[in-house]
């Protein structure tokens, strides 16, 4: 069973000839087997193509194919030998075309099937088995659930394996592989990711981005959560809306402000507000999203318990706990027949996952996903079109006072109209991949 995929753009600032058409299969193609089958107004447009699955839209190819093969002495270089590519852990050139109706016609279907039966996907990758969503609705926050996604320990990883070990190699290239395929996952022990978290202290934090301000949400319980200008005119989904700055919101937590208490700030940030951010972004795999003007960096913090409604954003996104507690509930983008989704705004489900009326939403018993519990210096890679819902820790005994997250969804579009866009891929083939590994430097 082969997936229909576009020709790769593997180096975008160098392509071979248009007559040269390759046409490459991806995503069943990069193992050896198949066994079975938010962001907020900067990707809205990006999403508002994706809320309906069912239309069938023309499809175009990316302009020509050109590789990027690994160089010690430059950090990789393009060249027009298909042959001979490879992909590299610091200098990621693979790029492939995907498109969202034929993720949603062909690898989702498939992906899913599998999932809920149980069944291992791919061969040499992690099992993903889902459990009801109605069970891990009713696990605490410390139990979870038991349907997990993988979490990858780089820092234990790094200590007990040479990067010439089979072990990190094999490592490495599961992770590139759940990548490819859109499936999430969560780095551990990521050292600069590990600094960031440790030097992000309250008075660093207000020194880098305190002066920057935005509108926050005023919640009360759930927060189904809306678009940077609905939030600018003083109401998101119902919630009242207050510009603050990050330094206001800090202090607010740290000398526990009641007040303040029920907000959600969601600010724009960029990687070269402090280098922390630049480091544990430029890192792999977290610098294998796509750098483009679509790109959107995001510190949200929170001094409450908080309930973010299941959604899914049209942007892959890698995102990092810096400090608090979060549970994530995710469901697979096939899962959308359970979920209700709203008329108007197709990416957001109409139940109220925090105490869901079974009554009035009985298909929701046939949902189902995963849950991870997100602590600080965890990374989570969270795919295009993956439902999820959030439910974080109460704050308010740390010594900070407030949770934060920092997101960043990114995407380079090959056609817009089509809904196709440029994203990290492997090499096709399992042995082109290894060795491609092998001869990457960590």
């Amino acid at each position: 069973m082969l997936t229909r995929l576009r020709r790769l753009r593997l180096c975008p600032g160098r392509s071979s000839p248009s007559s040269s058409p390759l046409v490459l299969f991806i995503f069943f193609v990069l193992v050896s087997g198949v066994a079975g089958g938010g962001t907020d107004s900067d990707s809205s447009k990006f999403e508002a193509q994706s809320q309906s699955q069912s239309e069938s839209e023309s499809q175009s190819e990316a302009d020509g194919a050109s590789t990027c093969t690994l160089s010690d002495a430059d950090g990789g270089e393009c060249e027009g030998n298909y042959d001979g590519r490879a992909w590299s852990l610091e200098y990621p050139q693979n790029r492939c075309v995907i498109s969202r109706d034929e993720l949603y016609s062909d690898l989702f279907p498939s992906q899913n099937k599998g999932i809920r039966k149980g069944k291992k996907l791919y061969q040499n990758l992690p099992l993903y088995k889902s459990e009801p969503v109605t069970k891990i609705l009713n696990s605490s926050m410390s139990e979870g659930g038991s349907g997990r996604i993988p979490i990858y320990d780089l820092g234990e990883l790094s200590e007990n394996s040479s990067r010439n070990s089979r072990n990190f190699r094999r490592i490495w290239r599961e992770i590139a592989d759940l990548v490819t395929l859109r499936l999430p996952f969560v780095i551990r022990g990521l050292p600069e990711v590990k600094a960031l978290v440790e030097k992000m202290t309250p008075k660093r934090i207000r020194e880098s981005f305190g002066s920057i301000s935005a509108y926050a949400n005023i919640y009360n319980g759930t927060m189904t959560g809306c678009s940077d200008y609905e939030r600018t005119q003083g109401n998101c989904a119902g919630d009242e809306t207050v510009q603050i700055s990050i330094d206001e919101i800090v202090e607010a937590g740290t000398r526990n402000d009641i007040e303040r208490r029920s907000l959600y700030l969601s600010a724009h940030i960029s990687d070269d507000s402090d280098p922390l951010l630049a480091d544990a972004y430029g890192s792999p795999p977290l610098s294998w999203l796509s750098h483009t003007d679509l790109d959107s960096f995001r510190l949200r913090m929170g001094l409450d318990v908080l309930w973010y409604n299941l959604h899914f954003d049209g942007l892959d996104n890698f995102l990092i706990q810096v400090s608090g507690v979060k549970k994530f509930l995710l469901l697979h983008p096939n899962e959308y027949k359970y979920v209700y989704r709203k008329k108007r705004d197709r990416r957001r489900s109409r139940v109220e996952f925090r105490s869901p009326d079974l009554d009035k939403f009985p298909k929701l018993r046939k949902a189902k996903g995963f849950s991870h519990i997100l602590i600080p210096g965890d990374a989570m890679y969270l795919p295009a079109y993956w439902w999820h819902s959030v439910e974080s820790e109460n704050p308010i005994e740390s010594s900070s006072g407030y949770w934060m997250t920092l997101t960043r969804h990114g995407a380079e579009w090959a056609d817009e109209k089509a809904g196709s866009y440029v994203t990290f891929c492997v090499p096709s083939g399992r042995e082109r991949l290894a060795a491609a590994t092998r001869a990457a430097r960590p």
